[in-house]
């Protein structure tokens, strides 16, 4: 028998039949971009979360290198809590109602007279006696009042609330 050979199917124009093949696939990549971004953010967030545990604080001891002063020979500005962090200004040792800073005036000006006057009567040295619980910026703004005066030495106390 010989044997014969048809064609059962057609072809469209431009196809063969035969399977092509493929070309070769990519290695699939995993980006870990967003998981990156995902840590990160947690990092963030518990680190903005988290509050401070009570028994991890730390007393820090007295210092001991610091210059003794006394407080009559030097002119003492003593800065108190009003109760919101913002200070009121008291030109002498403690609060005393008469030496307190009045809030209309120049601030610069007060300090540096009361500063002065105390220059001129022997008193190189001053003593900023603050409330510990005090803004920085407060304190702040008095140190720059008493430097604009010259040849002042500058010492700083700090009176700690009762326990």
């Amino acid at each position: 028998m010989a044997a014969e050979w048809s064609t059962a199917f057609s072809f469209r124009d431009g196809e063969s039949g035969f399977r092509q093949r493929r070309g070769r696939r990519e290695a699939q990549s995993f980006d870990i971009m967003p998981m990156i971004d995902i840590t990160f953010l947690l990092l963030i967030f518990f680190t903005v979360a988290m509050t401070p545990d009570a028994m991890t604080a730390v007393d820090l001891p007295p210092a001991r290198n610091g210059m003794a002063v006394s407080a009559r020979q030097a002119v003492v500005i003593t800065l108190a809590d009003r109760g919101n962090g913002q200070a009121e200004v008291y030109l002498a040792d403690g609060r005393l109602p008469a030496a307190r800073l009045p809030a209309d005036g120049d601030f610069n000006e007060a300090i540096g007279r009361y500063v002065e006057r105390g220059q001129a009567e022997g008193k190189n040295a001053v003593l900023i006696k603050a409330e510990g619980n005090l803004l920085e910026g407060e304190v702040q703004k008095t140190v720059a009042a008493v430097s604009q005066v010259p040849q002042v030495r500058l010492f700083f106390a700090v009176l700690e609330a009762e326990r």
